[in-house]
């Protein structure tokens, strides 16, 4: 798989992620979480894989969330939880 995001090196039994926005200080914008779990997952699935190390480019491992404007998130993405239904189970 091709990641915008971030990084994903195998040598051996390491794998490494790297995130890698360094002009951002690594800050977290869609799709970068689901890339990392991909990576985890895609790891995890290599009988040779070991080790999973997960790194920063640059001066930063991550900043948090980038909540500006110009972070590059699709106007329809929103970094909110969604909310639980209220509603009852199907079940109850």
């Amino acid at each position: 798989m091709a990641y915008e995001t971030i990084l994903y090196e195998q040598s051996g039994a390491v794998a490494t992620i790297t995130l890698n926005r360094p002009e951002r200080l690594n800050t977290i914008v869609p799709p970068m979480p689901d890339e990392v779990e991909h990576a985890v997952v895609e790891a995890n699935r290599d009988r040779e894989v070991r080790v999973i190390i997960l790194r920063g480019a640059g001066r930063a491992f991550c900043a948090g969330f980038d909540f500006s404007e110009d972070a590059g998130i699709p106007a329809k993405t929103s970094l909110r939880p969604r909310a639980r239904s209220r509603g009852r189970s199907p079940n109850s």
